[in-house]
């Protein structure tokens, strides 16, 4: 009969344990990473990572809220809500150094699904272990509200040209801050789902794409997007200063030529 090396299964544990704990100096979304400003020494224990296969679940709707916040490490997340009969609707997108779950703080369960839209990884933690960032989160939730706010204007005020331009733009900040090129990006998103969160179908988003290619704005080969004038683009993304406001476009883009 084998021996139980217990203090070589002690190891493998620990060994485990410590590969699942965040590097955060390493992390490429440490730069929008709320969960980096934890004190020193403390933030890597309070935080544990989490890898989600493409099309995993990381909660759904319905499912008992734990007061637990995630930020997005690698890779790519969307949140829809389903409302039967109609069919579920994409309400959002979650990108490196952005937080999900905000909404669901307080609540007894989660009202919406979050799905991996390619092999991921997410960083979670507990509020109890966050005390320390609430002045943070704080901005974060209003900043997203205003998200929210100017999202809403955008699919009831404006075209399909001028929704898929500020979509597109508010990916490029985004990349740009992550320290990535602001000009050339992949969609992580199926145009299905892009199209769900815009409002529109998915023929008007492939045809929307085929309009901005001719008219020199930007070029697309299968997932790949490389905006070719981007000062061009955020003009018709703002009529009457609707979108995006100026906060969504980096000074690169602004002052493009």
């Amino acid at each position: 009969m084998e021996t139980l090396n217990v203090s070589g299964v002690v190891h493998h544990i620990q060994h485990r344990a410590l590969s699942l704990q965040p590097a955060c100096g390493q992390c490429s979304a440490r730069a929008l990473c709320v969960m980096g400003q934890l004190p020193s020494g403390k933030g890597a224990a309070a935080l544990h990572k989490r890898r989600l296969a493409k099309d995993q679940t990381l909660y759904a709707a319905g499912a008992r809220a734990n007061d637990t916040l995630y930020m997005v490490r690698l890779g790519s997340l969307k949140k829809y809500r389903s409302s039967f009969p109609a069919p579920p609707r994409v309400s959002d997108f979650f990108l490196p150094g952005q937080i999900v779950a905000l909404d669901a703080i307080g609540s007894a369960t989660y009202d919406s699904t979050v799905v991996a839209l390619e092999d991921s990884e997410v960083c979670s933690i507990s509020l109890r272990d966050a005390t320390t960032l609430i002045p943070q989160l704080h901005l974060t939730v209003a900043r997203e509200t205003q998200r929210e706010c100017n999202t809403g204007l955008l699919l009831h005020h404006t075209s399909a040209d001028q929704r898929l331009a500020a979509f597109l733009l508010q990916l490029a900040e985004h990349y740009g801050q992550l320290g990535y090129s602001n000009t050339r990006f992949r969609l992580s998103m199926a145009r299905r789902d892009i199209a769900d969160y815009l409002g529109l179908s998915a023929e008007s988003i492939s045809r929307t794409l085929l309009r901005l290619e001719q008219k020199c704005l930007l070029q697309v080969s299968e997932r790949e997007v490389t905006l070719l004038h981007p000062a061009a683009l955020a003009q018709l993304a703002s009529p009457l200063g609707l979108m995006p406001p100026p906060a969504m476009l980096p000074a690169a883009l602004l002052h493009y030529r």
